[in-house]
């Protein structure tokens, strides 16, 4: 199963989670696939990405899995596949999307004030010129009675 999502940032290194069916390895890369690719070839068995997420934080979150999981350590970044190393990591990943969801929820708060703003300035406008076609509608309807009083008089008042 592999987990996977965008990152805000431009290039995200991501955390990893890589099996070799006995032995698990976390680590990080720009890009994973690859990775995994560059050490197959110089490992006799078959590697598998099992997950990633992307991070901001790669390097600290992966110093901090490493830290929480020493009991399972087998050698430079591999540990035992077990349970409890994989709960761990699924673990970060959930952590750091949640973190993720809540970083866009702030910026969804933010257009949202903005956007309930400009509507309301839109509402504003939309009343004033609401005022001002009223007022010329009856600007208008004034100098229309008055031009047909005056237009009225002249008539009335021309010599036949």
């Amino acid at each position: 199963m592999i987990i996977g999502y965008e990152c805000s940032n431009s290039k995200p290194d991501n955390v990893y989670l890589l099996s070799d069916g006995e032995r698990v390895k976390i680590g990080i890369s720009g890009d994973p696939s690859k990775r995994v690719r560059t050490l197959q070839t110089g490992h006799s068995h078959k590697l598998t990405l099992v997950a990633y997420f992307p991070t901001e934080d790669a390097f600290k979150i992966e110093r901090l899995l490493h830290k929480d999981l020493a009991e399972y350590l087998v050698c430079g970044e591999w540990f035992t596949d077990c349970p409890r190393v994989r709960a761990t990591f699924y673990t970060a990943a959930r952590e750091e999307a949640r973190k993720h969801v809540l970083k866009a929820a702030s910026h969804v708060d933010r257009l949202t004030v903005g956007l309930r703003e400009a509507t309301e300035r839109l509402n504003r406008a939309t009343r004033e010129v609401d005022e001002a076609e009223t007022i010329y509608q009856s600007m208008k309807r004034e100098a229309e009675a008055q031009y047909r009083l005056v237009r009225a008089e002249w008539i009335t008042s021309r010599p036949s």
